[in-house]
């Protein structure tokens, strides 16, 4: 802790230190059990506290005086904006921390001297700084002190608690004085009163929790009132320090580097009532990397989802909506010659999966995407329109894949329809171009044939439609504390090719059959999907950030675990309040 009190600046990377450590928090960051994170750096913080020393009063000025004489002694001085620092190590309650501010103004004390007499003592205090041992709370809050803005946005108080992370002087006293880390130039006779109107102090932040308030964050009461999502806000909590290290083998580190002032404070959650693990957050890769050159873009913290209860839980089983649709159903394949009459052939089929489809077969009832691999390099998806961007390596591939066919082979004919719809989901790691991007392709093969036995080639009449269709997932940051999701191209609709192996022998019927199945390919318009989903994922229900409401949240993407990662940055959340309040109660002390 600098003992200016004043924000310290990050020494400056080397370009390639800095990308290695972007890297790693890409590839390397785990959350183990736990259901989410939110990672705040200590600078950060320190920035939120100045912040609200521009709130409260009580954070700007210190004035001190003896009740039964105001005249007989004082502490009279400004305060500028208190600095705390991250104390590394595990507990489960509370971190340690120490607060630091610095004082300018006045000190004023009598004692007597020979013959009675009072010998006033005066000292002119400048840059003096008091250090103390303080600590960390996740508290509820009382109802009614929750700012009027988040009341706005919780909506029903009924279905949450609120809880206020805050500096906290509750046992904070003089006897926690940290000298090594203070300058207050006095002697020990001196200090006396001195002592004593800094207790008073204190005391009187202990009064004033809402002055020291770093986070909001609501929990929920009643998890079933909210079932179609995965998370609102935690319903379990808890808290670390974590170091911030350039080098994984310093990750034990008691201090960190960059003098401390990128460690973290690590909020632990989880959701859907599922209980903390009993194990704390292991300490895999640096969660927030300050800028290169204090100049660049900086950001204040992480916010990370588990890939259990983001992707699995909640874009995965939407994003089946596309295979329902997009999928070709094999209903009818046979001929027939009536009587004796001209040869009847049958096929057909209808694109997007009916309630009847599932019924009949029940190869429909479950069109999950399934997890098929990762990719290795950069890879350029071909034979799909429109033309998609090349997907990044590391990428998360996930497959649908169904086949449905027909067929009669009684003789002298063989007929059949054989379709084969294939679709593939691709998750990026990291930001590729600043956003991150889910690119869903699909595509539908379908093969009618028509062979009379016995005549060789000149009895085949045959086709092949192929259909493909293309789009992205736009995670496009957080408006507050809602997802905002956008579709690449919002229209979508599916490219055609035909070809065709026709003899003399009815070609009539094959180009027929041809033509008709074309025109229902050209009528997947995959559209309705894209306005049903972008529906879903605005909606007043859906998906909600519990950071969202004292962080601006941006620049989502996917880390190699598949959780989420969303850089933060903290944003006001309580309007201006300052108050000149009189502390009696037997205190020897009255705050001015």
């Amino acid at each position: 802790m600098s003992k200016s009190s004043q924000p310290v600046e990050f020494t400056t990377f080397d370009a390639a230190t800095h990308d290695r450590l972007v890297k790693e928090r890409i590839i390397d960051t785990k959350l183990a059990e736990y259901d989410q994170i939110t990672a705040v750096s200590q600078v950060a913080i320190n920035r939120q506290m100045e912040h609200m020393h521009g709130l409260y009063e009580i954070l700007q000025k210190l004035d001190i005086r003896q009740i039964d004489d105001p005249d007989a002694g004082l502490i009279d001085c400004v305060l500028d904006p208190p600095q705390v620092k991250l104390r590394l190590g595990l507990n489960k309650q509370r971190v340690p921390t120490t607060s630091a501010s610095r004082l300018s103004g006045t000190y004023k004390f009598y004692s007597f001297g020979p013959h009675h007499t009072v010998v006033e003592h005066n000292y002119p205090i400048s840059d003096w700084t008091v250090a103390l041992d303080v600590n960390m709370a996740l508290n509820e809050m009382n109802r009614n002190k929750i700012p009027e803005n988040v009341q706005k946005r919780i909506k029903n108080l009924d279905d949450y608690s609120v809880y206020q992370l805050l500096v906290d002087f509750t046992n904070a006293s003089m006897a926690r004085y940290v000298d090594s880390e203070s300058t207050i130039k006095l002697d020990k006779g001196e200090r006396q009163w001195f002592d004593v109107f800094l207790n008073g102090y204190i005391e009187k932040l202990r009064g004033a929790p809402e002055s020291n308030i770093l986070h909001l964050l609501p929990r929920i009461k009643h998890k079933d009132k909210f079932p179609d999502a995965p998370t609102l806000a935690p319903t379990e909590l808890n808290f670390q320090s974590i170091p911030f290290v350039t080098d994984k083998k310093d990750s034990e580190g008691k201090e960190g580097v960059k003098e401390g002032a990128a460690n973290m404070l690590v909020y632990l959650q989880m959701t859907a009532s599922r209980p903390l693990p009993s194990n704390f957050l292991p300490i895999s890769a640096n969660w927030v990397i300050p800028s290169a050159d204090n100049k660049s873009e900086a950001y204040d913290g992480t916010m990370c989802l588990s890939k259990k209860i983001f992707m699995d839980e909640w874009i995965m089983p939407k994003m089946t909506k596309f295979n329902d649709q997009s999928t070709w159903v094999t209903t009818r394949a046979e001929w027939k010659a009536p009587m004796n009459t001209e040869r009847e052939f049958h096929l057909e089929g209808h694109i997007g999966i009916t309630q009847a489809d599932k019924n009949n077969d029940a190869k429909f009832k479950k069109t999950e995407w399934v997890y098929d691999s990762t990719t290795a390099s950069e890879t350029i998806i071909t034979g799909i329109e429109p033309a998609i961007p090349a997907i990044p390596a590391g990428s998360r591939v996930y497959k649908y894949s169904v086949n449905s066919m027909k067929q009669d082979k009684a003789f002298p004919w063989n007929v059949y329809l054989d379709s084969t719809t294939t679709n593939h989901l691709y998750v990026p790691e990291g930001l590729v171009d600043g956003k991150s991007a889910i690119t869903i392709t699909g595509e539908v093969r379908i093969h009618s044939y028509i062979h009379i036995y016995g005549v060789g080639n000149i009895g085949v009449q045959q086709s092949w439609i192929t259909a493909t269709w293309a789009t992205q997932l736009i995670l496009d940051g957080v408006d507050e504390g809602h997802l905002k999701i956008r579709f690449e191209p919002a229209t979508i609709t599916s490219k055609v090719k035909v070809v065709k192996d026709s003899s003399f022998l009815y070609r009539e019927f094959i180009d027929n059959q041809t033509a008709q199945v074309e025109g229902d390919m050209k009528k997947m318009d995959m559209s309705g999907v894209v306005t049903e989903l972008a529906k879903l994922f605005s909606g007043d229900w859906t998906f909600i950030f519990a950071g969202g409401r004292d962080f601006f949240i941006d620049k989502a993407c996917f880390n190699r675990e598949g959780d989420l990662l969303c850089q933060v940055n903290y944003k006001a959340v309580r309007t201006s309040f300052k108050s000149r309040s009189v502390f009696k109660s037997g205190s020897p002390l009255v705050y001015n």
